[in-house]
């Protein structure tokens, strides 16, 4: 499946918790895209006392996502929300087009501690139709698990949202990051054969795609 042409993808990498920026939102009114994709928490900051106490601006912060689908006119993938269900908190990304709400889907491989503990793991993979072709979801460190691509080749996505903190390690260069995340993206375009779009708060922005030659 090919993605309608032009297809115009922006990645918003930014501060979390600042919000967006008015020189950003001038530049997405110039620039017209279809998507916008946005790292995973990027209404979550500093003001909060961990993640997971964010769950208490969730109806404000997925308001916030449907309203700049709105205003840009297009599909927003990623920034991340915790948001909650049957008591339990999750860290969950929603696909809002144009103010409606497509889906979302829950970050199943948490990193340690997250939200102090408080963050209960998704229990399922996702597919959304959006136009002509089908729409994934993976959260930051699910791509770290080979089942995560296993499992999204089955559902056979043409693109994939991976909104993630993807922080530098201790003492890691540019280059060693972009090794480690060539090495996990590009993996995952070819065992899924989609389109990875990555937006990550800092560092490497990634919209990958991998074709099998004849």
């Amino acid at each position: 499946m090919m993605l309608f042409n032009p297809t115009k993808i922006a990645m918003i990498q930014d501060i979390p918790g600042i919000g967006l920026r008015e020189s950003y939102r001038q530049i997405l009114q110039e620039f017209k895209p279809n998507i916008i994709a946005f790292a995973e928490y990027f209404l979550v900051g500093p003001k909060y006392t961990n993640t997971a106490s964010a769950v208490e601006h969730r109806v404000a912060h997925l308001n916030q996502i449907k309203a700049w689908s709105i205003e840009f006119n297009c599909l927003i993938g990623g920034g991340t929300i915790v948001d909650t269900e049957n008591g339990h908190k999750f860290n969950r990304c929603y696909l809002v087009d144009k103010g409606e709400i497509l889906g979302h889907y829950d970050k199943i491989h948490l990193y340690r501690n997250e939200g102090s503990g408080q963050i209960t793991p998704g229990h399922d993979y996702r597919i959304f139709q959006w136009r002509n072709f089908r729409l994934g979801l993976l959260i930051c460190a699910d791509v770290l698990y080979p089942e995560s691509f296993q499992a999204m080749r089955e559902l056979k996505p043409d693109l994939i949202f991976i909104p993630t903190t993807s922080p530098y390690k201790p003492a890691e260069t540019t280059d060693e990051k972009f090794a480690r995340d060539n090495n996990v993206f590009v993996g995952g375009a070819a065992e899924t054969g989609a389109i990875l779009v990555k937006v990550a708060p800092q560092a490497i922005l990634s919209a990958i795609r991998c074709r099998e030659e004849a």
